[in-house]
C-alpha cells in the first residue's frame, strides 16, 4: 500500500484483486460434470429422435394393415412380405378369440339340435295322447331352459319385471293397458307376456320384458286393452 496526493487530499492506492484460483480437486469435478451434462444432453436428443422415428413407422404400419383390411381391398397378401404376415397372424387371433368367445353358445346350440334329431326320429304311434302330451310339454320345458341358458352365455341376463313391480321404459314394454279403479295400481305391472334380457351395466336394455300395466281410470273396471 502507498501513499499519494490527489487534488490535496490524502489517498491510498489500493492494487487490483487477484483472480481467485481454483483447486486442482475443484476443476475436476467441474469438468466432469461439464461431460455429464453433455452426455445427457446428447442422450435426451438421441431419444427424441428414435421417438419420432418408432411414431412414424408405427404409423406407416397401421395405415398399412388398415389398407390391407379394407374390405375393398382386393391386392392380396404377399408370403414375403413381413408385414402381411404379421396381418395374417392377427387375423388368425382374432378368428381365435371370436372362436373361443362363442364356443359355449355353440354348444348349447349343439344340444338342441341333438335333442331335435333324437326326437324327429322317436316313433310316437305308440303312446297315448296323455304321454304324447306329455312328452311335447317336456320338449317345450327343454327348449326354454336351454335357450335362456344359451341368452346367459352370451352376457345376457334376465330384467326385473314380475307383477306389482313399478313400470320402467328402460326395462319394459308395454303390450297392454289394463284398466283398473284402484290409484296406487296405476303404472305398475299386471303381468309378465315375455321375459326380457340385457347386458349388466348397458345404459340401454337389448329384450325388454314385454308387460301389460295397469292404467288408473275411475270406476273402472279390470279388462285388458291392446296398447295402441
Amino acid at each position: 500500500m502507498t501513499r499519494g496526493f490527489r487534488d490535496g487530499d490524502l489517498h491510498v492506492n489500493t492494487p487490483p484483486p487477484r483472480p481467485q484460483q481454483q483447486l486442482p480437486d475443484e476443476v475436476s469435478a467441474r469438468t466432469l460434470l461439464d461431460k455429464l451434462n453433455n452426455q445427457v444432453d446428447n442422450m435426451r436428443a438421441n431419444m427424441r429422435t428414435l421417438e419420432t422415428s418408432m411414431l412414424t413407422e408405427f404409423r406407416q404400419l397401421s395405415e398399412y394393415v388398415t389398407a390391407k383390411l379394407d374390405e375393398g381391398t382386393t391386392e392380396p397378401l404377399l408370403d414375403d412380405d413381413p408385414r402381411d404376415t404379421a396381418i395374417r397372424a392377427l387375423e388368425t387371433a382374432r378368428m381365435d378369440i371370436i372362436s373361443k368367445t362363442l364356443a359355449p353358445a355353440a354348444k348349447v346350440v349343439v344340444d338342441l339340435l341333438k335333442h331335435t334329431e333324437d326326437g324327429l326320429k322317436q316313433d310316437l304311434s305308440d303312446l297315448t295322447p296323455q304321454q304324447a302330451q306329455q312328452q311335447t310339454r317336456d320338449m317345450y320345458e327343454y327348449f326354454e331352459q336351454q335357450l335362456q341358458d344359451l341368452l346367459r352365455v352370451l352376457g345376457f341376463a334376465d330384467v326385473k319385471a314380475k307383477p306389482g313391480d313399478a313400470f320402467d321404459r328402460k326395462l319394459h314394454k308395454t303390450v297392454r293397458r289394463v284398466e283398473t279403479s284402484d290409484a296406487s295400481l296405476n303404472d305398475t305391472i299386471h303381468s309378465v307376456l315375455a321375459p326380457g334380457f340385457g347386458h349388466p351395466g348397458a345404459q340401454n336394455t337389448a329384450i325388454p320384458a314385454q308387460v301389460a300395466v295397469y292404467r288408473y281410470v275411475a270406476s273402472a273396471s279390470e279388462s285388458p286393452q291392446t296398447d295402441k
